[in-house]
């Protein structure tokens, strides 16, 4: 599992002898990533994924990891018919898993490894259908009888069965290029391209209890959501007698706002279907709702509710249903929402105003739900007790304890106690700035850490260090204080100066974490010799909900003048920064305040901007799929378009193009619907016509930010040679010629150069006659 580590630490390139070792964008890339740690039953085995991305290629191997916490072995899930992918436990120690042969391409299959055998070979179980299927995600639900429930997302065809993408669109879908659509967004992901709406299916997972092996059922897998009008349903998760996800009604609420729906399957979870809604009965709240966890005894469900369609950023509430049969009626189980009152620890009568969960989840044995959320630059862990008030028939209002776990959170997963006597555990996986997966076992009633895995043992076997990030605070543009972190080289040298890169997040309702994304992004810029700025300025979640809605209505305005102040601060402050020499970048909201920047008089302080998936008017606002955030965004009504555009407008980069003068890189994807790319081909155009340096890069079937591994790759080689080119940074990585502009070949180049040779000497030579008096004629005759 390390040999990969090792052997990219040999393949480190040397920068000009300034430092030991040079993380590059290729070695990002290639390093083999850790997905989170799946628990098994009892907590003593923990199921990881390692995926190595192959830039050249374009491809990607998986494999499957069992580390034993008692033991402190791993062990490598052995196999033999190609990829595998969605491995989960089940039962006592079985592990899931499904995959295809991609030379042959054989059906999808279904397999299961028996952890506890001795050789650990899967076996097949079964084919889910004759072609095959793009599973998108699934989950297991132990029966009472011994059988398992498999519950995954996929494609239905015209009659509601499962089908293959792609292998029935002439049954599915008229033989037009047409899209027609009356209650979608005019760039759904359904509509937009070959993706299609996809439903919830089930089936059974039988299990032969004289062998102990499994089988898949030959019965034909049921769509759930069959004849009900719900789209783009979302994370299923199962309950004890069924399913609860998240999905969206058109015809109720167009502007696509999930609700949280439960499937009941009857009697043992497997019987005829019933869809409830539950979230739309929180009549005083009319947002979108999050769907998050499922007690381990199948009867609880936690989720978020938003308050209102116009207000998506907004905290909103926690809620649990129970979904058990009361005592007084077995057969009847009470439905409501259950409010949760989540109050400050330090004020016990102010309700908390700095969650955004990422994730919600039950403690092992149901009495506590455990946060995940940004706070001040980390994703933290909170947990949260429940306590009935029967005499209320809600839940008391309750203090969020922050729990002690080192790195940003990823992810959770409940474990009992080896003591049985004692509070149930997490399993939870963290990263840091130099650690992209570190896990660990946390149990918050002793305040115990363990780590018992890290991939870089928090000390960088990729050469570079903790110590290489920092943080500070500076005056915003107001009565308030703003957090940024920022990243040196690792061949930094006190008394030197260096060029700085500023990093502008997406959002603007998001926040710069200290974990694995931005520290391997901020990495790749140090080493090619930058200081590099990453402020979270107004509107960045985790600071409070003040600070988050500062940003409404103001997108150019307040968020603006903090980035002027945090300009100021490092250029009085950081004496080892080179000002001379700045580069602002972002992506996404990122991308729409470098454009919006670029007409602002701050611009003239960089000497080059990159702006990467950007907007630039409020007509590309409208035409995304963005319309509640552009609502939330600009403060009004999202039935009142013409309002929302007048204030969008105030702050609209297309009406400060007159000042633009900065080089400027353009990046964008043709299938990004969040933020068209029209909108970054408009900027690229006006930059054409005024004469300003300028690059546009599109990256075709890429979406809102690049997936493929080469495209990444380009991406950084293309962003580090704009950089170096404008900073002036020499011996890194160099801007090479536009791709459609280059020849494709060194043997077509030095035809090209021949032909110019020849055209030059003819025109000398046609030059030498006319100064004679030849004319056309002495040419012709001389050319003879």
């Amino acid at each position: 599992m390390e040999k990969p580590l090792e052997e990219l630490a040999k393949d480190i390139s040397r920068l000009d002898g300034r430092q030991e070792a040079h993380f590059t964008p290729e070695i990002s890339i290639t390093i083999p990533r850790h997905s989170v740690a799946l628990p098994n039953h009892d907590g003593t085995l923990v199921l990881y994924e390692l995926t190595t991305n192959d830039y050249k290629t374009g491809g990607a191997t998986t494999s499957y990891m069992v580390y034993d916490l008692i033991t402190k072995q791993t062990h490598a899930i052995q196999w033999t018919i190609g990829s595998w992918h969605k491995a989960q436990w089940f039962g006592k120690n079985h592990i899931l898993l499904m995959g295809h042969d991609p030379v042959n391409r054989t059906p999808k299959e279904v397999w299961v490894c028996d952890f506890d055998t001795i050789d650990r070979l899967p076996y097949k179980i079964g084919t889910l259908v004759k072609d095959p299927v793009r599973v998108l995600d699934s989950s297991l639900r132990d029966l009472d009888d011994g059988n398992v429930r498999f519950v995954f997302r996929a494609e239905p065809d015209k009659q509601g069965r499962l089908q293959n993408k792609g292998t029935s669109n002439n049954e599915n879908y008229p033989v037009t290029s047409a899209r027609e659509i009356e209650n979608l967004y005019p760039h759904d992901e359904t509509v937009w391209g070959s993706k299609r709406n996809h439903s919830i299916f089930y089936t059974i997972i039988e299990r032969d209890n004289s062998t102990g092996r499994y089988k898949l059922s030959s019965d034909e897998p049921i769509n759930v959501l069959m004849d009900t009008g719900l789209r783009n349903p979302e994370i299923p998760r199962q309950t004890a007698n069924g399913i609860v996800f998240a999905a969206q009604n058109p015809r109720i609420k167009p502007l696509g706002l999930d609700e949280i729906y439960l499937c009941c399957l009857g009697e043992g979870g497997t019987g005829p279907s019933n869809v409830i809604p539950l979230s739309s009965q929180i009549k005083d709240m009319s947002g979108t709702a999050i769907p998050y966890g499922v007690s381990v005894d199948g009867w609880k469900v936690v989720f978020q509710k938003k308050p209102c369609k116009e207000r998506y950023f907004d905290f909103g509430g926690i809620f649990i249903v129970n979904l058990k049969p009361s005592e007084k009626d077995l057969k009847i189980p009470d439905l409501r929402p259950r409010r949760i009152q989540i109050m400050e620890m330090d004020h016990p009568t102010k309700p908390v105003d700095h969650l955004v969960p990422k994730m919600i989840e039950f403690s092992h044995d149901g009495s506590e739900i455990f946060v995940s959320s940004p706070f001040r630059g980390t994703c933290c862990l909170f947990r949260v007790p429940l306590v009935w008030s029967p005499e209320r028939d809600t839940y008391d209002a309750t203090k969020a304890f922050k729990v002690n776990v080192k790195g940003s959170v990823l992810s959770m997963a409940p474990v009992p106690h080896t003591d049985k006597q004692k509070k149930p555990g997490l399993l939870v996986t963290t990263s840091s700035f130099v650690d992209s997966a570190t896990y660990h076992t946390v149990f918050p009633h002793e305040n115990t850490d363990k780590v018992f895995y890290s991939v870089t043992s928090n000390e960088s076997r990729l050469h570079f260090k903790p110590s290489q990030f920092s943080q500070f605070t500076f005056q915003g543009s107001g009565d308030y204080t703003c957090q940024s972190f920022t990243a040196k080289p690792s061949f930094f040298r006190p008394g030197q100066k260096y060029p700085v890169v500023f990093i502008i997040h997406g959002g603007p309702h998001a926040c710069f974490l200290a974990d694995w994304d931005y520290g391997r992004d901020a990495a790749i810029f140090a080493e090619q010799g930058y200081i590099v700025i990453m402020p979270n300025i107004s509107g960045s979640t985790g600071f409070g909900e003040k600070f988050e809605r500062a940003s409404i209505g103001e997108w150019g305005g307040r968020p603006y003048q903090d980035l002027v102040k945090c300009f100021e601060h490092v250029e009085k402050n950081f004496g080892f920064v080179d000002v001379s020499k700045a580069i602002l970048t972002g992506a996404s909201y990122g991308g729409y305040m470098v454009l919006w920047t670029a007409g602002q008089p701050l611009a003239k302080k960089f000497c080059a901007l990159i702006s990467q998936c950007g907007i630039i008017s409020s007509s590309g606002m409208f035409a995304g799929t963005c319309l509640t955030g552009l609502a939330e965004n600009t403060g009004r009504d999202i039935s009142d378009p013409t309002s929302m555009a007048a204030n969008w407008d105030r702050y609209s980069p297309l009406h400060h193009t007159s000042n633009w003068t900065q080089p400027m890189l353009i990046m964008h994807n043709s299938r990004d619907t969040i933020c068209l790319p029209g909108e970054s081909y408009a900027a690229y155009s006006i930059c054409r016509m005024k004469g300003i340096p300028c690059r546009l890069v599109d990256y075709d079937g890429e979406g809102h930010g690049e997936a493929r591994a080469e495209n990444i790759l380009h991406r950084w080689k293309t962003v580090l040679g704009w950089c170096n080119k404008y900073a002036g940074i020499t011996g890194g990585i160099e801007l090479d010629k536009p791709i459609s502009e280059r020849t494709d070949t060194a043997e077509n180049e030095e035809k090209v150069k021949k032909m110019e040779e020849s055209a030059e000497k003819l025109f000398k030579e046609m030059e030498r006659i006319r100064s004679i008096g030849g004319g056309a004629k002495s040419i012709a005759k001389d050319r003879s």
